[in-house]
C-alpha cells in the first residue's frame, strides 16, 4: 500500500470491519478469525475478509497453513498503525462516539425489519462458489441490523439449502408437486408481505428469480406498499451478459427499482450499505 501511516490509519477507520479487527489486537496476542468475530458480534466471514485486507497490506501476518485454523498476529508495521489509529480516535473522540451511537441506534431501529434476498441456485455453474457470494451479501445486510427472510441461497448442497429453507418457512411437503407449490407460495407471500426491501443477485439467469423480481417491483399494482428493490450484477460473470428483461427496467417508470453492477464483493458491500442506509 503506497500510503503513509496516517493515511493507512484513516483507510482502516473508514471501514468498520477493518477497525474492529485491528483493535482486537490491542493486547498483542495471536487471534483466530472466529475469536474476533465472537468478541465483536460479527460473522467470521466478515472478519476473515478484514484480516485478508490487513494481511495484503502488511498489517497482520498469518500463522499456520490451514486457512480454517490460521491465527493472525500484528506485524511491527501493524503495531505502529494501531498506535496511529488510537491517536486519531482519541483526538476525534466525540465524532467517533457520535458515529458509534448513531450506528447502534440504527441497529436497534432495524432489529425486526426484514429484507428478502433472492438469487439463482439451480443454474449456478459452481454452487459452492455462489453460495459463498450469497452468504457474504446476506451477512452485509444483516450487519446493517436487518433480518433476512430466508438464507437458503447460502446452502452449498441441495440438502443444505432445503434445511435452511425449512428453518424459515416450516416443514416442506415430501410430495414433489405439493413441495413446489408450497415453496413458491411461501416465497410470493414473503415478497408481497411485511418486508422493508428486496435484494436480488442476478448474475446467473434464473426463471425463479425473475418471477420474484416481477412480484417485487409490481407490488404497487397489487395495491401493496411500494418498497425499494435492488438488483446486483457481477461484472463479466455470465458469458451472455445480463438479460434485457432486467436491464430494460426503466428507473423513470419504476423509480423504486435499482440495478447496480459490482466488480468484487467489497464493491457490492458498499452498494448494499448505501441502498439500505435510508430504509426505516
Amino acid at each position: 500500500m503506497t500510503m503513509d501511516i496516517a493515511e493507512i490509519a484513516l483507510w482502516i477507520i473508514g471501514v468498520d470491519r477493518r477497525l474492529i479487527t485491528l483493535r482486537s489486537f490491542r493486547k498483542e496476542m495471536a487471534l483466530y478469525p472466529s475469536e474476533i468475530a465472537k468478541e465483536s458480534n460479527r460473522s467470521t466471514q466478515n472478519i476473515s475478509r478484514a484480516l485478508h485486507e490487513l494481511e495484503e497490506n502488511g498489517i497482520v501476518i498469518s500463522l499456520g497453513e490451514k486457512s480454517s485454523w490460521k491465527k493472525y498476529l500484528l506485524t511491527n508495521e501493524g503495531k505502529k498503525i494501531l498506535v496511529e489509529v488510537n491517536k486519531i480516535l482519541k483526538d476525534d473522540k466525540k465524532n467517533v462516539y457520535d458515529a458509534a451511537i448513531t450506528k447502534t441506534e440504527n441497529r436497534k431501529k432495524h432489529a425486526k425489519m426484514k429484507v428478502f434476498y433472492g438469487a439463482a441456485i439451480q443454474g449456478a455453474k459452481n454452487r459452492k462458489e455462489r453460495a459463498e457470494v450469497n452468504e457474504f451479501l446476506i451477512n452485509t445486510i444483516k450487519n446493517q441490523g436487518f433480518e433476512i427472510y430466508t438464507e437458503h441461497t447460502t446452502g452449498k448442497s441441495y440438502e443444505e439449502a432445503i434445511e435452511k429453507l425449512e428453518q424459515s418457512i416450516g416443514p416442506i411437503p415430501k410430495n414433489r408437486i405439493e413441495r413446489r407449490v408450497y415453496v413458491r407460495n411461501k416465497m410470493i407471500d414473503a415478497i408481497e408481505g411485511d418486508i422493508k426491501a428486496l435484494v436480488f443477485e442476478v448474475s446467473i439467469p434464473s426463471l425463479g428469480t425473475g418471477i420474484e423480481i416481477a412480484h417485487a417491483y409490481l407490488r404497487p399494482r397489487l395495491g401493496l406498499t411500494t418498497i425499494p428493490v435492488l438488483a446486483l450484477y457481477e461484472k463479466n460473470y455470465w458469458p451472455n451478459k445480463l438479460s434485457t428483461m432486467i436491464k430494460g427496467i426503466s428507473n423513470e417508470n419504476i423509480p423504486h427499482f435499482t440495478l447496480k453492477e459490482y466488480k468484487n464483493l467489497e464493491d457490492a458491500e458498499g452498494i448494499i450499505e448505501e441502498f439500505l442506509k435510508n430504509i426505516c
